[in-house]
């Protein structure tokens, strides 16, 4: 879960997508993105509406992946 900088909005991850609410919850808006196994941390980048995501390491073998998402204003 992460809040927005400006703390208008909070962004929740699941398992298969983000969803952001506006802080009063009567907006919110369903972000789809890419599959990671077992996904679990998520931030809002400083100074604009983009976020990463991330994943926990599974296997030392295994890449640690971390995705940028960039929303429209």
């Amino acid at each position: 879960m992460a809040i927005s900088e400006d703390g208008t909005r909070l962004l929740v991850l699941t398992y298969t997508d983000a969803v952001e609410y506006s802080m009063d919850f009567k907006q919110q808006q369903k972000i789809r993105l890419n599959f990671l196994q077992q996904q679990e941390s998520v931030a809002y980048l400083p100074g604009s509406r983009s976020f990463v995501y991330t994943t926990e390491r599974l296997l030392p073998v295994l890449p640690q992946w971390i995705m940028r998402v960039d929303c429209a204003e």
